[in-house]
């Protein structure tokens, strides 16, 4: 019917695109504690996005451990110098990514404090799933320590032993 009154038809896809996310800004810290807790301390602030929770479900799927490892610190300006607030869809991508670096700084830090635990070389330490296990080829009996087990031997007055993650976008 459209095509006798010169009218065309057909399907089409409209999108629209909006970026939410403010200027690049956001730091990111995994800290660990003597507990066996990691706080996920970052300066975007939660005002009902559910951060408390989809932060630590990140650093589960991250680290390999369970969320429950997490304690989720927000915008607290003694503890977070830098941070972008809230603003909706931004902070699980700019904070996310700050995690996401922060991880990879926590694990090539806790690789050398594991490596002194396992009495071998850092560079032959592999983490995977909450574990931290010294090389088969450095050591055939496959030495290991939980993740857990490791927070737990950590003594913050003992500084050279300590370790925390940092991350960034900027």
């Amino acid at each position: 019917a459209s095509k006798k009154t010169g009218r065309l038809r057909g399907i089409g896809i409209g999108c629209f695109l909006e970026t939410s996310r403010g200027p690049a800004d956001e730091e990111a810290w995994l800290r660990p504690s003597s507990d066996g807790t990691i706080e996920i301390v970052v300066g975007t602030q939660s005002n009902g996005q559910g951060h408390e929770t989809s932060f630590p479900q990140l650093m589960e799927i991250l680290l390999g451990v369970p969320a429950s490892t997490f304690r989720y610190i927000q915008a607290n300006t003694t503890l977070v110098p830098t941070g972008g607030g809230h603003g909706g869809a931004r902070s699980l991508h700019m904070a996310g990514t700050a995690l996401h670096t922060a991880a990879q700084d926590f694990i090539q830090k806790a690789k050398q404090f594991a490596a002194s635990l396992l009495q071998t070389d850092p560079r032959s330490v592999v983490y995977e799933n909450g574990i931290f296990y010294a090389s088969p080829q450095n050591h055939p009996t496959g030495p290991h320590i939980a993740l857990r087990d490791l927070l737990s031997a950590t003594d913050k007055t003992q500084s050279d032993k300590w370790f925390e993650g940092y991350g960034a976008v900027k």
